[in-house]
């Protein structure tokens, strides 16, 4: 239950970001021959390449976090079973 809330709203985040950047390509694709006559490519290409970076990145962080979050959340819980039996032994 709690991977799969934290999975959920990771996934509308990772939409979110991608959102713009897929945005971004299907507008590139359709003035690439504008691009093209004024001699554009370069940065329209170092355009694309820093935005997929940054996407990534924070995509990367995202995932990260997420990752540092369940694996804290599950220590705890795990902690606070291990105490539970163990009082219940030696009460």
């Amino acid at each position: 239950s709690v991977y799969s809330v934290a999975a959920r709203e990771q996934k509308r985040l990772e939409s979110t970001t991608k959102s713009p950047l897929f945005a971004f390509f299907s507008e590139m694709v359709t003035g690439a021959a504008v691009a093209r006559a004024f001699g554009e490519q370069r940065r329209l290409l170092e355009d694309a390449d820093r935005k997929v970076d940054d996407a990534n990145r924070t995509l990367y962080y995202l995932q990260a976090m997420t990752n540092q979050w369940l694996r804290v959340t599950m220590n705890v819980i795990g902690s606070l079973v291990t105490c539970a039996v163990v009082a219940a032994v030696l009460w």
